[in-house]
């Protein structure tokens, strides 16, 4: 080989060396602009976004916090990168978020999504579910996290809470039946007094059609109204049924119900219901005795009425007859249009009918004499007998 052929052949190797350079160089700046693409669009996503993303090492210190982090705890950017990150968890949950962090990064924790208790810089409780990754960055061990802010949630969820103890709470120590159920008619739940009223343990109620403890009688009837219910159709209604109890005797409860919607959009029936047995055969008693009473007060040859605050409202035949009318109507008026305008000792005989009127209610009976007159306008002497009785509510 010549010295010109040689002196070529260098002349190519420093310009394949050369190239070889701008080519690396080139290629280092693209993967330099990649990552810095890919760090702004990070920043980009995270400094934007709703919730608090972060990153920590294996000394649990913060290494990057996006501005949400701040947001939610209350603690500057040079502030956060300056604390472990088991500082801003409340004491609580410290020790736990410590066990996590050491699990973590010593045995490889797999992520978990779970709520966390924190504490601002102000003292103020905050709750937040975190989500964790394990990562390599730059030949280092980190963890990124997000935390997304569910306080208001969780007071929802606590006043929930709440709400349903006092509920259980009142009904519990109810002493009226109270439950719920559901679109198929069986219970989910029960008080103590429906176990009570029943004769059926709590277990054997939840999950029974409520129709199950229905007179055959009034189970068809039971599911209509309850359908009405479902549809809002007969909210305030309360209706009387008969029950079967687990031993089979009967009792009659009056039944009450209003629809609740749920968060699943699930309407349940919350219901109420009272033994009212001794209330309904005590009126078919009373409506037994006042047959009795109108069947003799209305055969009776002894002129009787009946008299109220306003008047008499109700005579047999006999009074009829005896003070001269047409009908009935023509004497439910007060006592002293059938009298004359005094009393023979000189009183007027309005005010001395109220005033015998007054001491009947106060002594549930009386006996005096009047001075009457027919509805002809004929006087007469009367012996008179009043009486304080119940009669039709009044």
């Amino acid at each position: 080989m010549d010295i010109n052929e040689s002196s070529r052949l260098q002349q190519l190797d420093k310009e394949a060396l050369i190239k070889q350079v701008l080519g690396l160089r080139q290629e280092n700046q693209y993967l330099s602009n990649q990552l810095q693409k890919s760090e702004d669009q990070f920043r980009a996503f995270t400094e934007n976004i709703q919730a608090a993303v972060y990153i920590f090492d294996e000394n649990s210190m913060i290494t990057y916090a996006n501005p949400f982090l701040s947001l939610l705890s209350g603690y500057a950017n040079d502030e956060l990168l300056q604390m472990p990150i088991h500082e801003l968890v409340h004491p609580d949950h410290k020790e736990m978020a410590i066990e996590r962090i050491r699990a973590r990064f010593a045995e490889g924790l797999p992520s978990k999504q779970h709520d966390v208790k924190l504490l601002d810089k102000s003292g103020n409780v905050q709750w937040v579910v975190l989500h964790s990754e394990n990562l390599e960055l730059q030949g280092h061990k980190v963890t990124l996290g997000t935390a997304i802010d569910i306080t208001a949630r969780k007071k929802i969820e606590n006043d929930l809470r709440r709400s349903e103890e006092k509920f259980k709470t009142f009904a519990e120590n109810a002493q009226v039946m109270i439950f719920t159920y559901d679109s198929k008619g069986c219970f989910t739940y029960v008080n103590k007094m429906c176990e009570v009223l029943t004769g059926y343990s709590r277990d054997e109620l939840v999950g029974m059609n409520f129709t199950k403890l229905l007179h055959d009688d009034y189970k068809d009837l039971s599911v209509e109204r309850a359908v009405s219910r479902r549809a809002f159709e007969a909210n305030g209604l309360s209706y009387d049924y008969v029950g079967v109890k687990k031993d089979g005797t009967c009792r009659w409860w009056e039944l009450s119900g209003v629809p609740l919607v749920g968060t699943d959009g699930e309407i349940t029936i919350l219901g109420c219901a009272v033994d009212i047995t001794e209330r309904v055969e005590s009126e078919r008693a009373l409506k037994e005795s006042e047959g009795k009473f109108r069947s003799l007060f209305e055969r009776s040859s002894d002129p009787m009425l009946l008299l109220g605050e306003e008047g008499f409202f109700d005579c047999n035949q006999a009074a009829v007859e005896l003070l001269k009318a047409k009908s009935k109507e023509e004497v439910t008026i007060h006592p002293a249009r059938l009298s004359p305008v005094r009393q023979p000792d000189g009183r007027l005989s309005q005010k001395k009918a109220e005033e015998m009127i007054k001491r009947t209610y106060e002594t549930g009976f009386h006996r005096f004499e009047w001075f009457h007159c027919d509805l002809e306008g004929r006087e007469f002497w009367a012996d008179i007998s009043l009486t304080v009785i119940p009669f039709e509510n009044r």
